[in-house]
């Protein structure tokens, strides 16, 4: 929600800097992530949702 997570960089059509943010809310195979680049302003959104049969975390 507007939050700033980090540093998005590519070069030579790999990207990285995503990685912190994925282990940090525990991401999984079939989580799903939606990256959104504006390369005019160079900013990135990133959304991410859990897969919906995932048990709910333990806090």
């Amino acid at each position: 929600h507007g939050v700033r997570i980090g540093t998005l960089a590519t070069k030579d059509g790999r990207a990285w800097g995503l990685g912190a943010f994925l282990r940090k809310n525990t991401a999984r195979i079939g989580d799903r992530i939606m990256l959104v680049l504006d390369l005019e302003k160079r900013n990135a959104e990133v959304a991410w949702k859990e897969k919906p049969s995932r048990k709910p975390r333990q806090g």
